[in-house]
């Protein structure tokens, strides 16, 4: 009695649609960020996406202090990031 109480309640979000989709659309992202990041380490960028995460920040602050869009600092220090590292080699 106590083991049915435990399944049920474990299991009582799936009763709902909703949560279904969920459960199904995190199991795709699950799956393809599986792949994804399998191929970025064979390749070698597997601290590329973290050191670009770091480097759009100086951008956001700058942005901010300009009063210009925040995504636009983000997208213009991304992109300066990404020239210097490809022409670095």
């Amino acid at each position: 009695a106590h083991w049915s109480l435990g399944i049920s309640t474990a299991l009582a979000p799936f009763d709902h649609a909703f949560m279904l989709r969920a459960f199904g659309v995190g199991a795709l992202v699950a799956a393809v960020c599986a792949v994804l990041s399998c191929f970025l380490v064979l390749r070698g960028w597997s601290l590329l996406g973290d050191a670009l995460a770091h480097a759009v920040l100086p951008g956001v602050v700058l942005a901010y202090l300009f009063a210009l869009p925040l995504g636009l600092g983000a997208f213009a220090s991304g992109l300066l990031c990404t020239c210097l590292l490809y022409t670095s080699d």
